[in-house]
Order: C-alpha cells, then sequence, then structure tokens
C-alpha cells in the first residue's frame, strides 16, 4: 500500500507559531538538522506522531478536536468513555505525516487509564474551561498525573488550552490571560485560548501541534540514526537513492 502524500493532506512548510511568541518556551522553527535529514527521505516514508487532549469533564475537548477534524462544531454534548481517537494527515517539509489525536475521558472514573495513553505522546494539552477557573486550576494536577509517565531524557511539548472564549468579554479575557501565561509559565509549557464554537484559533493551533510532533519525531529518529552501526546507515542510505531514482523515472516517464 503506497503512503505517498494524499491530496487532501495538510501541507506545513514553515514551522507553526505559539499563540505569543514571547511567552513560549517551545522553539519556533525547524532544526537544521531536521530539515536536512528531510531531504534524504523518500515521500513513502510515512512519519507518525502523537497529541493527547486531557482535563476536566465538559471543557470541551472533544468539540476541539471534532472543529479541526470536521469542521464541526458539537451542540450536544456527550462525554468521552474511556478514550477515543482521530488521525489529521499532513504533508510537513514534504513528508508525509499522521497525527494522532487522543481524547481522554476527563471523568475521575476513567482517570486511572489516562496514564497508558500518556506514554510516547510528543505533545500533551491540558484543556480548561475559561469561564470555570477551577479547572484552570486543576491544570496543575493533571500536569503532575501526565509527568510521572515521563523520564527527564525526553519529556513532552505541553500546552495550557483555554476553550470557550467566545463566551468571555475583552475585559475577562485580558484576565484570563494573565492568570493562564503565568500557570503555563509555571509549568514550563505554552498557553492558547480558543473557541470550537467559533473556531478561532483552532486551524493555528493545530498546526502548532502537528510541527512540535513532527519535530520531536525526526530528531528522535536522528538519534537512532546515529546509534546505528555505519554499515547498516551506508546500506539504509543506498536503498532511499534507488527509492528517489525510481520515483524520479516515474514522474518523468522513463523505462
Amino acid at each position: 500500500m503506497s503512503t505517498s502524500v494524499e491530496p487532501t493532506a495538510k501541507k506545513i512548510s514553515i514551522f507553526g507559531q505559539p499563540f505569543n511568541i514571547f511567552e513560549s518556551p517551545y522553539e519556533t522553527e525547524f532544526d537544521k538538522e531536521v530539515v536536512n535529514y528531510c531531504n534524504t527521505l523518500h515521500l513513502e516514508e510515512l512519519k507518525c506522531g502523537k497529541v493527547v487532549f486531557i482535563g476536566d469533564v465538559g471543557v470541551g475537548k472533544t468539540s476541539i478536536i471534532q472543529r479541526f477534524i470536521q469542521s464541526i462544531y458539537l451542540t450536544e454534548y456527550k462525554p468521552t468513555i474511556g478514550v477515543d481517537f482521530e488521525v489529521a494527515k499532513f504533508e510537513i517539509l514534504g513528508i508525509p505525516f499522521n497525527l494522532q489525536i487522543w481524547d481522554t475521558a476527563g471523568q475521575e472514573k476513567f482517570k486511572c487509564l489516562a496514564p497508558s495513553y500518556y506514554r510516547s505522546a510528543h505533545v500533551i494539552v491540558i484543556v480548561f474551561d475559561v469561564t470555570k477557573m477551577t479547572t484552570l486550576a486543576n491544570c496543575v494536577n493533571w500536569y503532575k498525573s501526565a509527568m510521572k509517565e515521563y523520564n527527564n531524557d525526553r519529556l513532552p511539548y505541553i500546552i495550557v488550552l483555554g476553550n470557550k472564549i467566545d463566551a468571555i468579554g475583552p475585559l475577562a479575557f485580558d484576565k484570563l490571560e494573565t492568570y493562564a501565561t503565568q500557570m503555563s509559565t509555571h509549568l514550563v509549557s505554552e498557553f492558547w485560548p480558543v473557541s470550537s464554537k467559533t473556531g478561532a484559533n483552532i486551524t493555528r493551533l493545530f498546526q502548532r501541534i502537528a510541527s512540535l510532533s513532527f519535530q520531536a519525531y525526526i530528531l528522535n529518529e536522528i538519534q537512532n540514526v546515529k546509534k546505528m552501526p555505519i554499515a547498516t546507515i551506508t546500506l539504509q542510505k543506498k536503498k532511499n537513492q534507488k527509492k528517489k531514482k525510481h520515483q524520479s523515472c516515474k514522474s518523468n516517464s522513463c523505462n
């Protein structure tokens, strides 16, 4: 089965930017090593990333995901049972990239399931409801729960995400942004305000998530390649060169 880039894939050639570039602790451009490495890959080398959405019940995790995936707003509330996930297809630096988007339940009885889904996630999004400040305070507990599953050598990117900004006015938003930014700084994370109802900032958010996930995936792959024996790396390069040559011939109708 071919894994070449699909026409519907979302193309990213410029690194997704944070909501506030001055407050983010994370990178804003592709690492040169990542760019150089991607230039050696062929288009059928599908890469996969993983993002996990966590947070209190009713904050809108599912609505945010469905707004991006299906461009719809869920008017009827149905709590997630256990865990669910969607896949968003991207083309990043010319490489096909599938982003697994995991949607976890916020109910207390399902919290024991969440840790198993944190593992291997490149990005964790902690969602809160901007109209309920207790859900922002609870982000600390969600953060601590997630961090228990990681070693210090490979931590995920953390995004503190405020949903339902359509429900508050400008003054309330300014106050909220101050508190949320302080929270995200404390957690060494990035703050984003969105509205699953209007779609505000949703596309930008997922472009950012996809860029961070892709970068983390490729950098990890580069490290694994560096650990490989030289003979194995040489053989893999030859295979990639043959595949690139074959693809070039096909595109030019060579025989």
